[in-house]
């Protein structure tokens, strides 16, 4: 099964979370905005074809955030 938006809503709530590693995602904006919430998170590595830049604000409360690595092909919409 693939990760979208519902499923990272559920993987949001593991706050001790540090490392994020999701490859060919279904994840939108509104998934992003759950990741937000993981402000522990250190590494981040995503495919997310389907986030817009917009999205990418999910990720101003990271503020542990390391290493950011996103892959996606409407990222400069």
């Amino acid at each position: 099964p693939e990760l979208d938006d519902n499923t990272v809503r559920y993987i949001s709530k593991i706050k001790t979370l540090k490392t994020l590693f999701c490859k060919n995602t279904l994840i939108t904006n509104k998934g992003l905005a759950e990741i937000g919430k993981l402000t522990n998170l250190e590494t981040l590595r995503i495919g997310c074809p389907l986030v817009t830049s917009d999205g990418l604000l999910a990720f101003n409360s990271l503020i542990h955030l390391k290493s950011l690595q996103l892959d996606g092909d409407r990222l400069n919409d």
